[in-house]
């Protein structure tokens, strides 16, 4: 029986629409500040800055009441009525769906086919499907291929970064490192940061580089932005 795809079919138009109202740096400055409630008199923002510096003076209160509308109009500030008037802030949970959704157009899930990746990193001969794997194994949770596992077979250690033929590959992560972490096994399965320039993390807890740190069965770890899990069977 064909596996059926997980994801309701994709809107363009609205997320085009998202994206044009996004459109604006000022606009995501607005939304940066936004994180906490604002009256409009204290919603301050600074337009059109340059690469030499541009313009230090807030923008008129008319031309932010203009970006606020369409980022309200976009659902992505949300107006709080209280006995003090009107409060902005900005609606998390529909940037986070806006924000799923074009992470969407870059996901190659575990049952896609693989092929050459857009980096031109050769892919490492370790990639190898979700139903194929016997004993231990870390599963790409977050990442452009999420579902696929990489089996530590043999004796390691195992390679984890962006260089060519690495034993858990993450070629398409521009913040993980070329040589970013190494997992091994002798009395117990650990993870160590190879020095890399972001750091590595177990369940979100960073680790201190070149310390190797213990591992438990359904341990997240972070490498770069993507996220692996770590199964010892």
């Amino acid at each position: 029986m064909p596996m059926q795809s997980r994801w309701p079919p994709m809107d363009y138009a609205a997320l085009a629409a998202m994206m044009a109202a996004l459109a604006y740096p000022v606009r995501l400055e607005m939304l940066q500040a936004l994180r906490t409630p604002h009256t409009l008199r204290d919603l301050r923002v600074i337009p059109m800055r340059g690469e030499g510096g541009g313009s230090t003076t807030s923008a008129a209160r008319q031309t932010v009441t203009r970006h606020l509308r369409k980022l309200i109009d976009a659902r992505l500030v949300r107006v709080d009525r209280t006995g003090e008037g009107q409060r902005y802030v900005l609606d998390s949970q529909r940037l986070w769906a806006f924000t799923q959704e074009v992470l969407r157009l870059a996901v190659l899930h575990a049952g896609a086919p693989g092929g050459h990746n857009a980096t031109g990193t050769v892919q490492g001969p370790h990639h190898t499907r979700h139903d194929a794997v016997q004993g231990p194994h870390v599963v790409l949770v977050h990442g452009v291929r999420e579902g696929r596992r990489y089996p530590l077979d043999g004796e390691g250690p195992w390679s984890v970064g962006r260089r060519p033929g690495a034993h858990v590959p993450l070629d398409y992560d521009p913040f993980a490192s070329l040589d970013h972490a190494v997992l091994a096994h002798d009395d117990q399965w650990t993870i160590e940061d190879a020095g890399s320039k972001n750091g590595t993390g177990v369940n979100w807890l960073m680790a201190a580089p070149h310390e190797p740190v213990p591992l438990q069965a359904g341990d997240i770890l972070i490498v770069g932005r993507s996220l692996l899990c770590f199964r010892d069977r």
